[in-house]
């Protein structure tokens, strides 16, 4: 059967969402949101062609050499193998039907030209051989939120009002491994100040600064204090209070299971989720691009979008 979705199938990305509404042998129709400030790569397709309408927002439309504003009523075509993107650089969600028309149609018909998040340059199932380089050649600093990143951003309170959180131990391995196998500098910065923090960053031999309610002045502070710069810093959070410093930074990260708005601002998002080996994920790139001869460093997965 030509179309591999499914009426009602889902997804996430780190540019907003996507929904199939309808479809058939040959062809599938979705509902897509581009989150504000976010835009899709520049990609084209091999073996199916497009048709977009706009139905909320205001955006702008590659296709070629070609840079097509559009808003809500607007369509535009694009033909089988065009060069194309759609970003929002508004304030309010971009929302536009698309209708696909092709054999096969799923998502492994991409090829990335150009991404904002670090993802494989195919579809579904590509990955990155074993200490290839993924662009963080350059930084000296890693500075990372903590619940979210550290946790599965969920809490557990007893009776007696006492909290608990879950941790990932291959996270800490590879902190480990990074402490050890490069010179990058390490931070915690967290809004929430709780004993658990401090103890998890006393175990990994990491800084911690906590209770930051505004916390890229206080980055900026360490940077400083430490000479280093926002250039060559990569912060990993995970929920909006991290925004400023997301979009701060040279290299913004997120975890897969990141708010829309974290993931749209990071230039690399995970294939894991935060607490259950984000981390470890993020850790193995900085390895491999500082330490490019490391031979025992497991492949880790881009993830796949359109």
């Amino acid at each position: 059967m030509a179309n591999r979705y499914e009426v009602g199938e889902k997804d996430t990305r780190p540019w907003g969402t996507w929904e199939v509404i309808a479809g058939g042998e040959n062809y599938a129709v979705k509902r897509i949101v581009v989150s504000p400030g976010a835009r899709l790569s520049l990609q084209k397709h091999q073996h199916r062609e497009e048709h977009w309408i706009v139905v909320e927002g205001e955006g702008v439309v590659t296709r070629d050499d070609e840079r097509i504003p559009v808003k809500t009523g607007v369509a535009v075509h694009l033909p089988l193998h065009c060069v194309h993107r759609v970003e929002n650089p508004g304030k309010v969600d971009l929302v536009f039907i698309e209708v696909q028309r092709g054999d096969p149609l799923d998502e492994d018909d991409i090829e990335r030209l150009e991404d904002d998040y670090g993802r494989a340059p195919a579809g579904e199932g590509s990955s990155a051989p074993a200490g290839a380089p993924s662009g963080f050649a350059g930084v000296t600093a890693l500075v990372m939120d903590f619940d979210g990143v550290f946790t599965d951003d969920r809490v557990l309170v007893d009776q007696d009002g006492r909290e608990a959180v879950f941790a990932s131990r291959s996270d800490g391995m590879g902190l480990e491994r990074l402490r050890k196998l490069t010179s990058i500098r390490t931070l915690i910065l967290s809004k929430e100040p709780n004993p658990v923090v401090s103890a998890r960053g006393a175990k990994l031999k990491i800084e911690v600064l906590q209770g930051i309610d505004d916390k890229l002045p206080e980055l900026d502070r360490w940077l400083a204090a430490n000479g280093l710069t926002r250039e060559q810093t990569v912060y990993i959070g995970n929920d909006v209070n991290d925004l400023e410093c997301l979009r701060a930074v040279g290299f913004p990260v997120a975890p897969a299971d990141a708010r829309t708005e974290a993931k749209a601002a990071a230039r690399f998002v995970t294939t894991a989720l935060g607490g259950r080996g984000a981390l470890r994920e993020l850790c193995e790139r900085l390895i491999a691009d500082h330490v490019p001869t490391v031979s025992d460093q497991a492949p880790t997965r881009y993830a796949a979008a359109s």
